[in-house]
């Protein structure tokens, strides 16, 4: 029964932790109902109970209010081949994109020094 409490308390601690770093880290306009310094002071002060207010009350897009607002996904518009055409065009416009080097394997040229120089600096089938 002692190690349920430990862990529990864990556990509480925890989330009483994120909340508050969620707090800190969460913009002016991301807060709902009260100001972050509120939130940061119900937090703070009602620890658990006011955890579970943050998560479900103060996040902005958080909790049950996201699930009430969530729309279904639009099939109207094709999953595949959509963005190629801006992709393609990205990396055209993309330094990386445009006049890439080759390798050394697909270079014509690099293949045929390669090959000049393992037969010892003769031509190929120029021997007597």
């Amino acid at each position: 029964m002692l190690l349920l409490a430990a862990l529990f308390g864990l556990l509480a601690t925890g989330v009483w932790l994120y909340c508050l770093v969620d707090i800190v880290l969460t913009s002016r306009s991301g807060c709902r109902h009260l100001t972050k310094a509120a939130w940061l002071a119900v937090v703070t002060l009602a620890f658990v109970v006011g955890a579970v207010a943050w998560l479900l009350l103060g996040r902005s897009g958080a909790g049950l209010s996201r699930l009430a607002k969530s729309q279904p996904r639009r099939r109207d518009r094709p999953r595949m081949g959509y963005a190629a055409p801006r992709s393609a065009l990205a990396k055209s416009r993309h330094p990386a994109g445009r006049a890439r080097p080759i390798g050394p394997d697909d270079d014509p040229g690099f293949l045929l020094e390669l090959d000049h120089l393992i037969r010892g600096g003769r031509d190929g089938g120029n021997d007597m």
